[in-house]
This record gives C-alpha cells, sequence and structure tokens, in this order.
C-alpha cells in the first residue's frame, strides 16, 4: 500500500501558507489566530492521512487483490488506525513548536485533535464497511465456473 506522507505532509503546509497569507492580508496577526491556523493544519493532516489509507484500500479492493474474509473489515479498520494511532496524535501537539509556552491552548488542542481523529476514523469505518459488505455481496452473486 502506498501513502505519501510527504505529499500529504506538503499540501497541508501550502494550505496553512495560503492561509496565513491571507489572514495577513486582512490584519488577522494574531497569536490565537496563527494557533487556530496551526491546529487546522493538524485536523486536515489527520483527515488526509486516513482518506489516503482509505484510497488505497478501495484500490485493493477494487483491483482484487483483498478477497473477502471475516476479518477483513477489523483489519482494515486497525490499518487506517495505524496511520494516526493517539500516540502520534498526542505527540503533535506535545511536540508542536508553534504552541510554545502556551500550555492552555495545549490542553484544548490535544482534545479537537483526538476529537478529529475520531471522526475521521469513524466515516473510514462506515466506509470500509459499505466496502466489505460490496465485496461480501459480489463473491456470493458471482456463479461458480
Amino acid at each position: 500500500m502506498e501513502v505519501k506522507m510527504e505529499e500529504i505532509t506538503q499540501d497541508t503546509q501550502e494550505a496553512f501558507s495560503r492561509d496565513s497569507a491571507e489572514a495577513a492580508t486582512r490584519g488577522m496577526t494574531n497569536s490565537g489566530y496563527a494557533l487556530g491556523l496551526y491546529q487546522r493544519r493538524r485536523v486536515q493532516q489527520i483527515e488526509k492521512r486516513i482518506e489516503a489509507v482509505l484510497a488505497c484500500q478501495k484500490r485493493l479492493i477494487s483491483a482484487g487483490q483483498l478477497p473477502f474474509s471475516e476479518t477483513l473489515a477489523s483489519e482494515l479498520k486497525a490499518q487506517s488506525e495505524a496511520w494516526v494511532t493517539l500516540e502520534w496524535c498526542e505527540q503533535s501537539v506535545q511536540s508542536d513548536p508553534n504552541l510554545g509556552l502556551m500550555k492552555d491552548y495545549k490542553t484544548e488542542f490535544l482534545e479537537e485533535t483526538l476529537q478529529a481523529r475520531n471522526s475521521a476514523l469513524r466515516k473510514a469505518s462506515i466506509e470500509i464497511d459499505l466496502l466489505v459488505d460490496e465485496l461480501y455481496t459480489q463473491g456470493n452473486t458471482q456463479t461458480p465456473a
């Protein structure tokens, strides 16, 4: 499975740069707004990671490289979770130099980051269930040769 993390990081950094430039032209240069932009970049990165893994899984299923099994859905969900572990999310907030000494923000941002992770994983879980159900249905409707 090929997930290009560098592209995801670059895309989210470019979005952050665009948002920062737009904010600067509108005179919104306070530190709270900047921290909000950093947090939005973190949330986008979480969502894009899960979307990228899900896209790879869809390609594998559509290419017939993942046959149906009773544990396929749980395996795919575990794989999605592995790309955005709780530890990775927590570390991204705790080690973010842009938060500096503003410890008040860390708790709030960590909660928001974990909520974004859980929300993205729930969406992916629903899609995985639909994909696996479709794969199961296809397997049952095909007539043996």
